[in-house]
């Protein structure tokens, strides 16, 4: 909150929010409902990570998630025929 990645007017009713949010969980999640519990907690932790954040963090985040995929993808890629790594060819 200090450093302004979160937009939260008051920290307190945030987290009572959050709290309330989950405790009510177990009073109204179904087994047998429209999602399964783990497709819950994802929303869950979708909203109040990415719920909260201003658009400039969001946009941090994103630019984030997207340079991880492409180092993965780089390290990961199979060298091309005839190359090495480190070769000159």
């Amino acid at each position: 909150i200090r450093s302004r990645v979160f937009r939260v007017k008051d920290a307190r009713i945030a987290v009572r929010m959050i709290l309330g949010g989950v405790n009510w969980f177990l009073r109204w999640y179904r087994a047998d409902g429209r999602l399964t519990a783990d497709e819950i907690a994802e929303a869950y932790v979708d909203f109040i990570f990415y719920g909260l954040l201003t658009s400039a963090a969001v946009s941090g985040v994103a630019e984030s998630e997207a340079a991880v995929a492409k180092s993965t993808r780089r390290a990961t890629a199979s060298p091309r025929p005839g190359r090495t790594r480190g070769s000159k060819g």
